[in-house]
C-alpha cells in the first residue's frame, strides 16, 4: 500500500477496523476479504476460497500465497489414500491477528518517533 492511500484510510471520518488491518498490515481489500472468508468459514481448498470470494483460481491462489507470507494464514498438506494431496489454507486466529496488527502500528510509532527526534531544526 503506497502513501497516499494510507493517508487516505486513517483520514476517513469513519475509521474502523477494515481500514486499520489494510494499513497496519499492508492488505489490499482482497487480501482482507480472503483472510476473513477463511477465518468466517474454516479451511478451504483454492478452488473453493475463489469460489467464495468470486475470482479466479489463479487469483485465489495469488492472494493466498500473498497471506502465507505475510503470516496471516496456514496451509495444511491433506493426503488422499488414492494417492495425490490438496492443500487446505487456514486463517490465523482473530487474536493473532489483531496481535500483528498491535505490533506493526508500534513498530511504526517506534520508528517515526526517532526520525521526528533525529529531524533537524532549520529542515
Amino acid at each position: 500500500m503506497d502513501t497516499k492511500n494510507v493517508f487516505q484510510y486513517l483520514s476517513m471520518p469513519d475509521l474502523n477496523i477494515s481500514c486499520l488491518a489494510l494499513c497496519t498490515l499492508g492488505l489490499k481489500e482482497y487480501e482482507l476479504e480472503a483472510y476473513l472468508t477463511l477465518l468466517k468459514k474454516g479451511a478451504m481448498t483454492v478452488s473453493e476460497l475463489s469460489k467464495n470470494i468470486n475470482r479466479s483460481r489463479p487469483s485465489a491462489q495469488r492472494i493466498l500465497g500473498e497471506l502465507l507470507g505475510k503470516g496471516l494464514v496456514y496451509r495444511k498438506r491433506e493426503i488422499f489414500l488414492t494417492g495425490g494431496y490438496v492443500y487446505q489454507y487456514s486463517a490465523i486466529p482473530a487474536e493473532k491477528f489483531r496481535e500483528k496488527m498491535l505490533k506493526n502500528l508500534e513498530d511504526w510509532y517506534n520508528r517515526s518517533v526517532e526520525v521526528i527526534k533525529k529531524m533537524p531544526i532549520d529542515f
